[in-house]
C-alpha cells in the first residue's frame, strides 16, 4: 500500500527502497566483493527480530545466503543480543568452520535495542570466550549508535554508519574490501 500511495496516489515518482531492501542490496554487494577474492570466505547469516535464530550454517555458496535472506523480513522487536548469540557460535562450529580462518561479525541494525540480553553483554561475553573481531553498522537516524559503538569497541571492530542504501552499500564493501586474510603453509 505504501508503495501505491507514494507512486500512484501522491504521484511521486518511484518509491524510495524500504531498508530491508537497501540491505539485500548491500550484502548482494558484499558477497560480490568476496566472490572476486582469491581466497574462499565462509559466511553465516543469523537474524533477529523478537527471538534470534541462525538461518544459514557457515559456508561458501553465497547464493544461498542472498536466497534464505529473501525468505526473512522486518518483524517483531530488536533483540540485537539474541541475534548475536545466535550467529557468534556458527563461526566455531566444527562441522564448517575452518579452525585457522579469521572470526569476523557483521552486526546490523536500523533501529534501537529494546528486548531481552544487551548488545555490549553478548560482545564482552564472546570476546572473553572467543577470538573474533565484531564490527557494527548502523542505518537510520533511528539507531542506536552509541550502543553499537560500544559492542564494536568491545568486539576490536569498527562502527560503521549509514543514513542512506547508497551508503550501507559503500559501508559493507569497505567491510568486504578489509577482511582479514592468513595465509598458513
Amino acid at each position: 500500500f505504501q508503495t501505491w500511495a507514494w507512486e500512484q496516489y501522491y504521484q511521486l515518482g518511484d518509491a524510495p527502497n524500504t531498508p530491508w531492501e537497501d540491505l539485500m542490496l548491500a550484502v548482494g554487494v558484499f558477497l560480490g566483493v568476496l566472490e572476486t577474492t582469491v581466497q574462499t570466505e565462509m559466511v553465516s547469516l543469523s537474524s533477529y527480530s523478537t527471538s534470534g535464530s541462525n538461518d544459514m550454517p557457515l559456508q561458501s555458496n553465497y547464493q544461498n545466503i542472498i536466497d534464505e535472506m529473501g525468505t526473512l523480513g522486518p518483524n517483531g522487536w530488536t533483540a540485537i543480543g539474541l541475534g548475536m548469540q545466535a550467529g557468534v557460535p556458527t563461526l566455531y562450529d566444527t562441522n564448517h568452520a575452518r579452525p585457522l580462518a579469521a572470526k569476523t561479525v557483521i552486526v546490523m541494525t536500523d533501529g534501537m535495542h529494546n528486548t531481552d540480553i544487551d548488545p555490549v553483554e553478548v560482545a564482552e561475553d564472546y570476546v572473553g570466550q572467543y577470538d573474533l573481531t565484531i564490527h557494527t553498522v548502523t542505518f537510520s537516524a533511528g539507531a542506536d549508535q552509541n550502543r553499537m559503538q560500544a559492542v564494536a569497541e568491545i568486539g576490536g571492530g569498527l562502527h560503521y554508519h549509514a543514513d542512506t542504501g547508497v551508503e550501507l552499500i559503500e559501508v559493507f564493501r569497505e567491510i568486504a574490501n578489509n577482511l582479514p586474510t592468513i595465509i598458513t603453509q
